[in-house]
């Protein structure tokens, strides 16, 4: 019912076009309702080698050695992705995230990314080509954003194959830097840290992106909500908390 637009990253345009716009992750906060989100940036422009060795000691012997194990193979989805890996992506993660009591895939955004060409998905695929670790990403200029990340542990009780698909994800991380690097993306945004102490669940995602090297940066999510539809929406939205 509402038409909304999406505005990454700093944009010096302040857009009329929609009834709702979101302005994601900026230096400053803008419009009529905004709050902060804490992201740890990767400069993919250092040497592999630097990159590589910011990963600390545990997370770099687990990426050796999935990349030894042939029974796991690494695939990015980007210039050719297809409808069909994008529906599939998304049935994995919202059988992920019901088995988890989460949201659900926010689907229609995902699908205006990939209209427009922004979105990428990366795998890594176990013996039987099945996905054990995925990532979907957002590629807008010089930067790439982690939108989702799951993997398939939640479906084991095997100890040693939960550590395995552990390390998958690590490694699948660690390509996907690689892959964005040698595309000429300047950075790696990996898409929210918890700013908080309370949250253990979210506090522990902190540590394993940690682990990764980069920098904790202060961001801004804004909202301007433009059109009288648009200031509905927000007046609907208000009362719904309130309840």
């Amino acid at each position: 019912m509402l038409n909304v637009r999406d505005v990454w990253y700093d944009a010096s345009t302040l857009y009329t076009d929609a009834d709702v716009v979101y302005y994601m992750q900026m230096t400053k906060p803008i419009g009529n309702d905004y709050y902060d989100h804490y992201t740890i940036l990767i400069d993919l422009t250092q040497p592999e080698e630097t990159l590589f060795g910011a990963i600390n000691a545990t997370g770099r012997n687990e990426i050796r050695s999935v990349e030894k194990n042939p029974a796991y193979s690494y695939t990015m989805h980007y210039d050719s992705l297809q409808l069909n890996t994008v529906n599939e992506f998304i049935k994995a993660y919202n059988d992920f995230s019901l088995s988890k009591k989460l949201p659900l895939a926010d689907t229609a955004r995902i699908m205006a990314y990939f209209e427009n060409g922004l979105l990428a998905i990366a795998q890594v695929l176990n013996a039987n080509k099945v996905p054990v670790a995925q990532h979907l990403y957002r590629v807008n200029g010089d930067r790439v954003l982690l939108i989702s990340s799951i993997s398939t542990i939640y479906l084991q009780t095997d100890n040693k194959i939960k550590q395995e698909i552990g390390a998958a994800n690590r490694f699948c991380h660690w390509k996907d830097m690689v892959y964005f690097k040698e595309q000429g993306i300047r950075l790696y945004d990996w898409g929210g840290w918890y700013n908080g102490k309370e949250d253990e669940a979210l506090l522990g995602i902190n540590k394993f992106k940690e682990k990764f090297g980069g920098t904790i940066t202060p961001n801004y999510n804004s909202i301007v909500y433009v059109s009288l539809k648009g200031k509905l929406f927000r007046l609907l939205k208000r009362l719904k908390n309130s309840v």
